[in-house]
């Protein structure tokens, strides 16, 4: 039986762009191997460090943040010095969220969703509004199937997968998939910027 904990990019769909995440190894509760697919969206458009440090401003310079600051009685200081402090003291990427930088360049991301996001990109109707796809539509059914479809291999036992005929072979065409896609790696994201 064959341990894989790999995420491959799926491409963009719907102002977002998507990867997807397989395991087939042991739960971390130390229970017995299942199989999961999960997704990640990291949702556009991308950002310089200045541009989010200027969205993270303005999130907090609306003053809603620190109207309950100061009413649970955690702050004395005023908007000003408290919208000072909070991005010294947290940063601008905390202070907006899960943001990854993409690469090692001055481009970042926030994430949009996650867990069970992927319905809309792997759904074969939604193919043709996929920008920059990574993988064909045929791979795209299958994970969907393996995911939440008749044989769905989502959540279960690896050792009760490898028993089924028709399970055991989706159970291997996913890991032929995920074995011949690159391994997902934020730079990738850059190929998703407008005017690339």
């Amino acid at each position: 039986m064959e341990n894989m904990e790999k995420e491959i990019l799926l491409g963009q769909y719907d102002g977002e762009i998507y990867t997807a995440g397989l395991s087939t190894g042991e739960d971390t509760r130390g229970l017995e191997p299942y199989f999961s697919i999960c997704g990640t969206g990291y949702r556009l458009p991308f950002m310089t460090a200045e541009e989010g440090e200027q969205r993270a401003r303005e999130y907090l310079e609306d003053g809603e943040l620190w109207k309950m600051t100061v009413q649970s009685g955690n702050t004395e200081l005023g908007l000003a010095e408290w919208v000072e402090y909070v991005l010294d003291a947290d940063g601008w990427e905390a202070t907006l969220g899960d943001i990854h930088q993409v690469g090692g360049m001055d481009l970042y991301i926030s994430v949009g969703s996650g867990g069970q996001c992927l319905e809309g990109i792997l759904t074969p109707a939604n193919y043709a509004d996929i920008i920059k796809p990574r993988l064909s539509m045929q791979d795209m059914r299958i994970i969907l199937r393996a995911w939440q479809g008749k044989e769905r291999l989502h959540l279960k036992p690896i050792k009760d997968i490898l028993k089924g005929k028709k399970t055991r072979a989706l159970y291997d065409a996913v890991l032929a998939i995920f074995e011949a896609a690159p391994a997902f790696d934020t730079a990738q994201l850059a190929e998703y910027r407008e005017g690339v």
